[in-house]
């Protein structure tokens, strides 16, 4: 199993438009059964990037705020699916909390999706907990700190989340 996030493939710069080659040849390196995404793999993302992807390894992936949508949402587990692998139960929310038309999941709906996942080894999200004690710059935001609060009723073994760029919050 490989986790990755924030590819960020976009035509701005020589090394987001390599990204995904950059992939490719971990994946051949690795050789992993699965790739677990936690979003934002880029706007300029497309259908043969993620083909070359799945030729690779099995794709377990949330959507993040950076995506070609009209791929990825076809892509990405449902909001508190449950997927076993390797006798690890894996479950996902997609988005960030917040009301936007592409990416934006509202508080309550976020939070009655967190009250039905039960039992999951591994939740995959794009939107970060609040962890001041580890992330002093982050921001104390709503969205942030309901994450926290569905991490402390989930519980899960493994929290993998994306989003977590320029030092986590200090822009």
């Amino acid at each position: 199993m490989l986790l990755i996030s924030d590819l960020h493939k976009s035509l701005d710069s020589v090394e987001e438009m390599n990204s995904v080659r950059w992939l490719l040849d971990v994946l051949d390196e690795l050789k992993p059964d699965y790739l677990i995404g936690a979003g934002d793999w880029g706007e300029a993302m497309t259908a043969d990037d993620f083909s070359e992807i799945l030729t690779r390894a099995r794709l377990i992936t949330v959507y993040g705020n950076h995506e070609n949508f009209a791929i990825i949402k076809s892509l990405s587990i449902r909001d508190g699916e449950i997927i076993e692998v390797g006798g690890l139960r894996v479950s996902g929310i997609n988005g960030l909390i917040g009301r936007d038309e592409d990416y934006g999941i509202p508080p309550g709906r976020f939070m009655r999706i967190v009250a039905k996942i039960k039992g999951v080894d591994v939740l995959v999200t794009h939107q970060p907990p609040y962890i001041p004690e580890l992330y002093p710059n982050m921001r104390d935001d709503e969205p942030a700190m309901l994450m926290a609060q569905a991490l402390e009723r989930i519980r899960p073994r493994l929290h993998f989340n994306g989003h977590m760029a320029g030092g986590c919050y200090s822009y």
